[in-house]
């Protein structure tokens, strides 16, 4: 601010689930999507704080605010305002549940095997659990496969870099500290509201069998 700069940012993810307070993270702009707390898909939202000036992405109409132009989607909007009113009023029981769901699984994984490590805090937002298995990083690939066979659908990143692989890895998972060996070796879960304990236990004993499997191939 002190520099004329605004802060934009994507709480896509935690929109719905934990509060997102523009005050309190200092945001001048935040971008929301519908479809990450089970809206319709293909809506979206941009708060703006006042007095910040963007340009408009579409011009003519004036819809939107003059910021961006076309017939607007009044169900699309509406069902975007009715699972934003569910998520808020179910939030703090939902990640409690969250927890218990993420507490439960964490403790599997670690008796089921001694090679786990997480990557970030496991007491961070219990919805997503970012795990590698140490020595296996290099199979991460052909386990992502087996489980996708036996019907369960993990993956190795966040969908919106899914397109922008490389050598070196999540530049996130880089940035905490991991090497290029480990950051591209990373499993990530989520879970939600429609998961149970028996989904978490049903995926840990897929999980353990198809790990048996993977050879070893080590990091370090």
């Amino acid at each position: 601010r002190n520099n004329n700069i605004a802060f934009h940012t994507d709480a896509c993810q935690s929109f719905g689930k934990i509060p997102v307070d523009p005050e309190k993270i200092h945001a001048d702009m935040i971008s929301l999507n519908a479809h990450k707390i089970y809206g319709p898909k293909g809506v979206g939202a941009l708060y703006i704080r006042k007095g910040t000036v963007i340009e408009p992405i579409l011009h003519g109409g004036g819809q939107e605010r003059g910021l961006r132009s076309t017939t607007e989607n009044i169900p699309g909007i509406a069902g975007f305002a009715k699972a934003a009113e569910l998520c808020h009023e179910q939030m703090d029981n939902e990640i409690r549940r969250l927890q218990s769901l993420r507490n439960h699984f964490i403790d599997r994984l670690h008796n089921d095997s001694e090679e786990v490590y997480f990557n970030g805090p496991e007491d961070g937002y219990p919805g997503i659990i970012n795990f590698s298995f140490r020595g296996r990083e290099g199979e991460s690939i052909h386990l992502l496969l087996m489980l996708d066979e036996a019907g369960v659908a993990v993956s190795t990143g966040s969908a919106c870099s899914s397109n922008h692989s490389n050598a070196s890895g999540s530049h996130v998972l880089n940035a905490m500290g991991r090497n290029p060996v480990e950051a591209r070796g990373a499993i990530r879960v989520s879970i939600g509201r429609f998961n149970t304990v028996d989904d978490m236990d049903n995926f840990c004993d897929i999980l353990h069998n198809v790990y048996s499997k993977l050879k070893t191939v080590y990091s370090h």
